[in-house]
């Protein structure tokens, strides 16, 4: 296996597990709160793009942006699928559980029967600002995904101020 390739299925383990979380977080925030906000789609395409930035290798630098972008509208359907699942599958009434366990209860009823009836909802309550969030969320990650330099020089440097504050060395 070339170091090439490694290096892709790390990228792309590493934005998926990303992408996951926050679409996880958002959903759990949705159930404690009882409500959805959009700010977290951004959120989300941000963590994406960043991600995406920090794996970014000029030599195929389409696929980084792009894949941030469709992993962040895989984060956004996580998100709202949690929220979905938690009315259709009636966890509200678990008042013994934590919204955190009802959050990841609501995303392992993810089935064939579960999503028919998911997409079935969304393409009835599908809004203009769904659509604003979800295309804010794609050029947020894309967009972060091509800040590679800024992104590595920062982290070069907060890794320099930990092993200097550490070791006392420069």
């Amino acid at each position: 296996m070339s170091r090439e390739f490694k290096h892709q299925i790390k990228f792309l383990i590493a934005t998926l597990l990303v992408v996951i979380m926050g679409g996880y977080v958002w959903g759990w925030v949705g159930l404690a709160l009882y409500i959805e906000t959009g700010f977290f789609a951004i959120a989300i395409g941000f963590l994406s793009g960043f991600t995406a930035s920090l794996y970014f290798e000029r030599e195929n630098g389409w696929i980084y942006p792009t894949v941030a972008s469709w992993y962040a509208l895989l984060g956004i359907f996580i998100g709202k699928y949690i929220l979905f699942a938690y009315y259709a599958a009636e966890l509200f009434v678990e008042a013994e559980a934590s919204k955190f366990e009802i959050a990841g209860k609501a995303l392992l009823t993810l089935n064939g029967k579960n999503l028919k009836g998911y997409i079935e909802y969304s393409s009835e309550t599908l809004n203009f600002y769904d659509l604003v969030w979800a295309i804010l969320a794609i050029i947020t990650a894309n967009v972060n995904a091509r800040r590679v330099r800024k992104y590595k020089l920062a982290l070069y440097r907060f890794k320099q101020k930990i092993k200097k504050s550490i070791f006392g060395k420069s």
